[in-house]
């Protein structure tokens, strides 16, 4: 995709709304949603939370225009589902506790991904070296 297809399509403010249920809509992503992109959703009740933000910026700032948000929430911390998060830069954000340590963080993200630990089952060994030189912080939650 050239870069002045990417522009002019950011620019493109518009949004596909699809209602589910009483108080929940989905929001269909670029490109039908297709990675990198993703379908997000909408609950409006007495708070509006939209719930990831990897949709598209056009998408995004035709959503704030016509819906307000008051708090955005990432399932997880992939790109499809987080991108957007700048967009709602002055609200309330909430992710997962796995994973937050990397959350909005593409280089660490990548790492903790990529990391061959991991692939082997040993990610919650703290004698495991990370890419980094560091020694992993791990937590776990209930």
């Amino acid at each position: 995709m050239s870069p002045k297809k990417f522009d002019r399509d950011a620019e493109n403010l518009t949004m596909k709304l699809i209602p589910l249920a009483d108080h929940l809509s989905m929001i269909v992503g670029r490109n039908q949603g297709r990675f990198p992109w993703g379908h997000v959703f909408l609950v409006r009740d007495s708070v509006t939370a939209l719930i990831d933000s990897g949709c598209g910026i056009g998408t995004l700032q035709a959503l704030k225009k016509q819906h307000p948000v008051d708090l955005l929430i990432n399932s997880h911390c992939h790109p499809d589902h987080s991108a957007g998060n700048w967009v709602f830069d002055d609200l309330p954000l909430y992710v997962p506790r796995e994973g937050a340590e990397t959350h909005g963080r593409l280089e660490q993200l990548s790492l903790r991904l990529a990391e061959p630990a991991s692939l082997l089952g040993r990610a919650n060994d703290p004698e495991t070296p990370r890419r980094d030189g560091g020694q992993r912080d791990c937590k776990t939650g209930g």
